[in-house]
Parts: structure tokens; C-alpha cells; sequence
């Protein structure tokens, strides 16, 4: 059907974490069905380098539609069988009272059922990392009352500590200096600590990209760059969500990446799947994207991205890759 990995979790190995808890969404469930596809290397590295920004867009959003279609494939499957079974959506459902500033809690954690299905790890960015492709994957799962074979998890974390994560991040959300630790099916799991979900909403959400230092930038027109202070950030963002519900709502043609328009048969909450293709604007995803499997690889990327240069709006509105130096002049200070 079009994943590249695939493995089962039994319940108790999800043991620990709220999001974790399979009976969340499925009363009785026993089995969790995970799933992953991979995002092609030269897009990625295309995109980190601000060659082409079409490419991996849109492979990201075949790559959603394919698991929304894996989903709900295996969930009629087991079905067909005299189980119950629930696909859920990649992304983009969230529990209620989630926000930007509180976090973004999901119903259930599609990192953790892969993390227990064996495909991964939790790498110190917080993703999922693969021995075979590191964390340029998307991933998502079905939950079942069949009681399924598992899979046993991964003897060895292939995440090194090298931090380009890290340094990918145009709005430092992840902490160079404190780690969380929870235990998930009996195991440890450490990762950096995360800050205010808005300091990875501002970027991955098109708003802005134009790192804290203004040396580079995600792929999304950046005029400001993005504060240290919280505080200051969070005004920012409120400014920019205006300014964006301003445009579109003048120009409906304009892509609208809070706009969820599409039916999705089979899902009650479908999350991205109701997104259309128009609407789907990747801009960031950096930290994941950058973690390939090998630590030369992640240096090449890293490197692409850092002397990448800045994204801005000319004076036509239209998208242009300049230098840093450059980019000044289409800057401005957010009071």
C-alpha cells in the first residue's frame, strides 16, 4: 500500500506516557498497527538549500495522503476479520485546551507506537529516528482490539547526540542545556527539553523563519526574526496570525494553511487529510529533516541550510532567496 516500514506494538510495551494510552482512542484496544514513509533525500537536500521548495512540498503532502490511505486500508482489513479497528490521522488533531503556548497534545502519539513497533527510536530532537533513514519520515497508526504478534523495540537508540537538530531550528524550541526522561513499556527515554510550542508554531506554521541571529532563514518570506523572549514572541505571533487571516480572507485564492476543507471518508477526525494540496505549505520541519541517518550526511545538510540565505516578499509580493546582508532591507523591528 505504500509504506516503507511497518510493525506492531502490543499495548503494554506503550505503557507510561497519557498519549500513549491506546484506549484512548479504542476501548479494549491490545494492538497498535504502526507505519512510516520517508521523504527522497534529494528533496530534502533541495529544500534545506532553498533550490526547490516544490519538490518536498509536495512529497510531504503524497507522503500524508498515503498513510491517510495505509490507515484506512488495515483499519478495513481487520475490520473485515470481526475486529475493531480505528485509523487515525497523521497529524494535526489535537486534544481539547491544546494550544501553542500550553503544547499541542495529541490523542494518541504516533512517535511512541513506532518507538514500541521497533521502526525507531526517540532521537534527542524528540522525533523518531530510523537506523535506515534517520527522521526524514512521516508517520502515523491504527489501533485494534486483535490481539497481533508485536514486534519487539530497538536494542539501540541510533541517535548520537551530535545536536544539529539543534542548530537546525530556527527558533531554538529545543533546549541546549536541560533533557525530559519518561519510561515508555518499562524503558527509559531521554530527549531535549522542549520550550513554548510557539517557538516551533512560528516557523512550521509559515509565519516567519528568519533566525534569531537573521543569518538564515526557513523557507517561508521572513520579515521579522524570531525573539528570544516569549513574551515578545507570542505578540509577534498573534500579529502574524492577523496579518495572515487579513490576507486570506481579502484573496480566499491565497494558500491558507489553518484552512481544513477537504471530506475524508473514514476518518472522524482527519486532521492534515482535509487539507488540500494548495493549502499545504510546508515551511520548516528542520529539526527532523536535518537528522539524516549518518552524521555526514547531517553536517551536509546542516551546512546547505546555515549558508542557504534568507527567504523575503519583493515589492510584487513574490518569493526570493537573498543573502543575509541583503535581507536587511525587507526587514523590520517587531515592537
Amino acid at each position: 500500500m505504500g509504506a516503507t516500514k511497518v510493525g506492531i506494538a502490543a499495548v503494554e510495551a506503550l505503557a507510561g506516557p497519557p498519549t500513549a494510552d491506546a484506549s484512548h482512542v479504542l476501548s479494549g484496544a491490545r494492538s497498535v498497527v504502526s507505519f512510516l514513509v520517508v521523504e527522497p533525500e534529494e528533496a530534502v537536500l533541495k529544500y534545506l538549500a532553498k533550490e526547490d521548495p516544490w519538490e518536498y512540498r509536495n512529497h510531504f503532502y503524497e507522503n500524508l495522503q498515503t498513510l491517510g490511505r495505509i490507515g484506512l486500508g488495515v483499519a478495513q482489513a481487520l475490520r473485515r476479520e470481526g475486529f475493531r479497528a480505528e485509523a487515525l490521522s497523521p497529524n494535526g488533531v489535537y486534544e481539547p485546551g491544546s494550544n501553542v503556548v500550553k503544547g499541542l497534545i495529541p490523542p494518541f502519539s504516533h512517535r511512541y507506537a513506532a518507538v514500541a513497533a521497533g521502526l525507531g527510536a526517540i532521537g534527542w530532537n524528540g522525533n523518531l529516528m530510523t537506523p535506515e533513514f534517520g527522521c526524514r519520515v512521516y508517520l502515523s497508526s491504527v489501533v485494534t482490539d486483535a490481539g497481533l504478534e508485536p514486534d519487539s523495540p530497538l536494542e539501540e537508540n541510533p541517535c548520537d547526540h551530535c545536536n544539529i537538530c539543534l542548530k537546525a531550528c530556527p527558533g531554538v524550541f529545543l533546549s541546549w542545556d536541560e533533557s525530559v526522561s519518561f519510561t515508555l513499556g518499562g524503558r527509559t527515554i531521554t530527549h531535549a527539553k522542549r520550550g513554548m510550542h510557539a517557538r516551533c508554531a512560528i516557523s512550521c506554521g509559515a509565519f516567519t523563519g528568519l533566525s534569531v541571529d537573521r543569518k538564515w532563514s526557513s523557507f517561508v518570506p521572513s520579515r521579522y526574526a524570531i525573539p528570544e523572549d516569549d513574551g515578545e514572541l507570542l505578540r509577534l505571533l498573534a500579529h502574524l496570525t492577523a496579518e495572515q487571516q487579513r490576507r486570506t480572507s481579502e484573496k480566499p485564492e491565497l494558500p491558507n494553511f489553518l484552512r481544513l476543507s477537504m471530506d475524508v471518508p473514514g476518518y472522524e477526525r482527519p486532521g492534515v487529510l482535509a487539507r488540500s494540496r494548495h493549502d499545504t505549505i510546508i515551511a520548516c520541519g528542520n529539526c527532523a529533516i536535518v537528522c539524516f541517518e549518518t552524521l555526514q550526511k547531517r553536517a551536509k545538510a546542516l551546512k546547505l541550510l546555515l549558508h542557504s540565505g534568507v527567504v523575503v516578499a519583493d515589492e510584487e509580493g513574490r518569493e526570493r532567496v537573498v543573502s543575509a546582508e541583503e535581507a536587511r532591507r525587507y526587514q523590520a523591528e517587531y515592537l
